[in-house]
C-alpha cells in the first residue's frame, strides 16, 4: 500500500484526529512497503529492456524479467518458447499453507535464502512486516521462487528450506499435513 504521485490520489492525508490512509497501488504500479510519502512505482517494461517477462507483477511487487536467448531476426522481439507460468494446484496449496503460518520477515528472508536453486530478492521484507499483506507476499515470493526454479521439486525444496532455516514448527506442521494427505 502506497501513495502515488498526483496522477493517482492513493492516500487520504492525515489530520490531528485521523492517520493518513494508504490505498492499494493501481494496476501497472507496485510498492513493496507502506508509505504515505513515497509514490507507487511503475512495473518494469521487460520488452523495452530487451528482456522477457516471466512473472506478472502486482500491487506489491514488480514484474520479473529474464534475458531473452532467441530473437526474431526482423522484429528483434524475443522468440524464446513461452515459460510455463501456471503453478500446480498442489504447489499452490503448499505455498498457501506456509503463508498462513505467519512467518516473521526475518524467518521468510532466511527461508528464501535456504531454498535450493536461484535465490530471490528479499531486501524489501523488513519493511513489509506487520502489514495485512504478509501472507500474500509470502505466497507470491514462494510462487516466484518456483517459477524461477521450475525444475526443483517443490515439496522437497520447501521441506529442505524450512529445515535449513530452522523453522521447525512450520516444518513439523507441513510434514503432518503431507502425511495426512497421503493416507
Amino acid at each position: 500500500m502506497h501513495r502515488n504521485d498526483s496522477n493517482f490520489p492513493l492516500h487520504l492525508n492525515g489530520t490531528s484526529y485521523f492517520n493518513t490512509e494508504c490505498m492499494k497501488c493501481p494496476k501497472g504500479f507496485f510498492s513493496m512497503n507502506s508509505s504515505a510519502t513515497q509514490p507507487c512505482q511503475r512495473h518494469t517494461n521487460c520488452t523495452v529492456l530487451g528482456l522477457k517477462q516471466v512473472l506478472q507483477g502486482d500491487a506489491f511487487q514488480d514484474n520479473v524479467c529474464k534475458p531473452c536467448h532467441n530473437r526474431d531476426a526482423l522484429s528483434l522481439e524475443c522468440s524464446d518458447p513461452p515459460i510455463k507460468k501456471e503453478i500446480a494446484l498442489c504447489d499452490q496449496a503448499v505455498f498457501k499453507f506456509i503463508a498462513r503460518q505467519k512467518l516473521t520477515s526475518e524467518q521468510l528472508r532466511i527461508l528464501m535464502e535456504s531454498l535450493p536453486g536461484k535465490k530471490m530478492n528479499t531486501r524489501h521484507l523488513e519493511r513489509a512486516e506487520g502489514t495485512s499483506a504478509d501472507h500474500v507476499q509470502t505466497f507470491h515470493l514462494l510462487k516466484q521462487w518456483k517459477i524461477v526454479n521450475v525444475h526443483v521439486d517443490t515439496v522437497k525444496g520447501l521441506m529442505h528450506g524450512l529445515k535449513e532455516a530452522n523453522i521447525r514448527n512450520v516444518y513439523k506442521k507441513l510434514l503432518r499435513r503431507l502425511r495426512i494427505n497421503r493416507a
